[in-house]
C-alpha cells in the first residue's frame, strides 16, 4: 500500500483515527508511487515503523470504551460466549482487513486461529480480554495481507494453463484505482457472488464508484502521476528567457491540467479522448496572459473558469496545455517534438 492507501485501509477499517505521520515513505517507480510500493523492498526500519502504527491505531481505538465497543461489536469480557465474541470478530476484521475471506475455515490451517490464540494469550497475561483483542487487531494491521495488496489469481476456466483475478483481486484493484482506497460492502458483496468477472457488472460497479466522493482526489492522482505534474514544483527555467515562469504560473499548470480531467470524466461524463483533442480548458488571470487571452470574467473560488479556446491560437488537448511544453521543454529552449 502506498501511505495515502494505507491511511484509507486504516480508517475504512477503524473509523475516524488518526493514522501516523511517519510512515515509509513512497518510492515512486516509472512515474507511479503504487508500481514502486509493489517492487521496493521493505527495509528493516519500515518494518518498525509500521508495527509502531499498528499499535498506535489500535491503542487509539482499545483505549476508547466507546470506540473498542462499537468495533468489535460485542464485549468479549462479558460472559458466557466473550470467546466466541472475540473469534467472530477476528473472523470478520480480518477479512476485510485482507480483503478477502480467510482461508481454511474448519481445519487447523484456518488464518483465524492464530489470530484468536495471541488474543487469549495477551488476555490472560493482561487480564483484560479487550487487551487481547487490542493486541491481535495491531497483529492483522502488520499482517502482509494487509500491507500488500496480494494478486496470485485463480485457474482461468476458458484458458487452460493460464491465470485471472479473483473476483475479491479485481474488487480491490478497482477499488484502489477509483477511490484510493479498500473495497466497500457493496463491492466486497458483489464480488462474494462473483459477479466481477463478468464485464457488465464490472463495468457498472466502475460507474458507481466513479460517483464516490474519494474518486476525484483518486483520478487526479492518478493523473498528477501519469503526467509527472509534481515536477512542476521544481521546475527551472531561465529567468531571463522566461521572466513569466513563476511558482503561481507553474502551480497553475498544474491546476489546468487537473481541472480538464475532473471536466471530462466527472462534470461532462465526456469522451477520455477529448483530454487530447478537445479545445475547452481551465484558465486564471496568470494562464490567461500566457495564453493570449482575455482574463477570467466570473472565475469560480479557485480562480479558475472554464474557456473555449480560439482555433488560431493553435492550442487544445494535454499535449498542448502549458504544463506539457514546460515539462519537455529544456530549461533555455522550447522543445515542442518533446
Amino acid at each position: 500500500l502506498t501511505v495515502a492507501q494505507y491511511q484509507a485501509a486504516a480508517q475504512d477499517l477503524l473509523g475516524a483515527v488518526q493514522v501516523p505521520a511517519d510512515l515509509p515513505a513512497d518510492s515512486p517507480l516509472h512515474g507511479y508511487s503504487s508500481v514502486g510500493s509493489s517492487e521496493v523492498t521493505i527495509a528493516p526500519r519500515d518494518l518498525e515503523l509500521y508495527e509502531g502504527a499498528a499499535l498506535e491505531l489500535a491503542g487509539q481505538v482499545f483505549t476508547d470504551a466507546k470506540a473498542r465497543l462499537a468495533l468489535v461489536g460485542c464485549d468479549p469480557a462479558a460472559p458466557p460466549g466473550g470467546d466466541d465474541c472475540a473469534r467472530a470478530f477476528l473472523e470478520r476484521f480480518a477479512a476485510r482487513a485482507y480483503r478477502r475471506p480467510l482461508t481454511g475455515a474448519g481445519t487447523d490451517d484456518d488464518e483465524a486461529l492464530p489470530l484468536l490464540a495471541l488474543s487469549r494469550s495477551v488476555g490472560a497475561a493482561l487480564g483484560s480480554p479487550w487487551e487481547g483483542l487490542r493486541y491481535a487487531v495491531a497483529a492483522v494491521l502488520q499482517s502482509p495481507h494487509f500491507l500488500f495488496r496480494v494478486e496470485l489469481g485463480e485457474d482461468d476456466p476458458n484458458l487452460p494453463g493460464r491465470r485471472c483475478y479473483s473476483a475479491h483481486e479485481m474488487a480491490s484493484r478497482l477499488s484502489f484505482l477509483l477511490t484510493g482506497g479498500p473495497p466497500d460492502d457493496e463491492l466486497r458483496d458483489a464480488a462474494e457472488r462473483g459477479a466481477l468477472t463478468e464485464t457488465g457488472p464490472l463495468a457498472a460497479q466502475a460507474e458507481r464508484l466513479l460517483a464516490a466522493p474519494t474518486a476525484r482526489a483518486a483520478v487526479s492522482a492518478f493523473f498528477g502521476e501519469y503526467l509527472n505534474l509534481s515536477r512542476l514544483a521544481t521546475l527551472s527555467k531561465d529567468r531571463a528567457l522566461f521572466p513569466q515562469v513563476t511558482p503561481p504560473l507553474l502551480a497553475a499548470m498544474s491546476r489546468e491540467v487537473l481541472r480538464d480531467v475532473e471536466d471530462v470524466v466527472f462534470t461532462r461524463r465526456a469522451d477520455v479522448r477529448e483530454l487530447w483533442t478537445g479545445d475547452r480548458t481551465y484558465v486564471n488571470a496568470g494562464l490567461a496572459a500566457l495564453y493570449g487571452l482575455p482574463p477570467p470574467d466570473k472565475p469560480e473560488a479557485d480562480g479558475f473558469a472554464a474557456v473555449t479556446l480560439p482555433a488560431q491560437s493553435r492550442r487544445g488537448g494535454l499535449l498542448r496545455t502549458a504544463a506539457q511544453l514546460a515539462l519537455n521543454a529544456n530549461a533555455t529552449a522550447t522543445a515542442p517534438p518533446h
